[in-house]
C-alpha cells in the first residue's frame, strides 16, 4: 500500500517530505561507505565500537584496510578492541600490515594490539609482513621496547 501511495504521488507530481526516508546507519556502515565525519559523530555518541558484521569484521578492520587514520585514531582513543579477530582470525592489525599501512601500523602498535595474535592460517602480522620492510622494522622495533 506504502509503495502504490509513493508511486501515485510521484506520478500526480506531488512533492513529499525527504525526512520520510530517514536513514539510520551503524558505524560499520558509515566506514565501510568512507563517511568519515558521520563514523566520527558514533564514534563520540558512544556506539557500539566493537560490532562485528557477519563475516566477523569490525569498523576497526575496515577503517585499517583501507588507510582511514582518522577513524583509526578515534577507534584508539575511545578504546575500542584492538584485538577483535574476524571469522577468519584476522586483525585490524593484520589487515593493516597485508596493505601496506605502515601509519596505522604503528598506530596500532603504539596503542598496544598483539602482534602475536594468528590467523586461521597461523599467520601473524609479522608473517605478513614479509618483504614490507617499513612495517617490519615497525613490527621488530616493538619487541626490542
Amino acid at each position: 500500500m506504502k509503495r502504490f501511495l509513493l508511486l501515485f504521488c510521484f506520478l500526480a507530481g506531488l512533492q513529499l517530505p525527504i525526512m520520510a526516508m530517514k536513514t539510520d546507519r551503524t558505524l560499520l556502515a558509515e566506514v565501510n561507505l568512507g563517511h568519515i565525519s558521520q563514523a566520527i559523530k558514533l564514534i563520540e555518541s558512544g556506539t557500539d565500537l566493537d560490532k562485528q558484521n557477519t563475516t566477523g569484521a569490525t569498523a576497526l578492520m575496515i577503517a585499517t584496510t583501507r588507510g582511514y587514520e582518522t577513524i583509526v585514531d578515534a577507534l584508539i582513543d575511545v578504546h575500542a578492541n584492538l584485538d577483535l579477530q574476524d571469522s577468519d582470525g584476522w586483525t585490524g592489525l593484520m589487515m593493516a600490515t597485508i596493505n601496506g599501512r605502515a601509519n596505522i601500523v604503528q598506530r596500532l602498535i603504539t596503542a598496544g594490539a598483539d602482534k602475536t595474535l594468528k590467523n586461521r592460517d597461523g599467520e601473524t602480522a609479522r608473517s605478513l609482513a614479509a618483504g614490507d620492510t617499513e612495517i617490519l622494522k615497525i613490527l621488530d622495533h616493538a619487541d626490542a621496547v
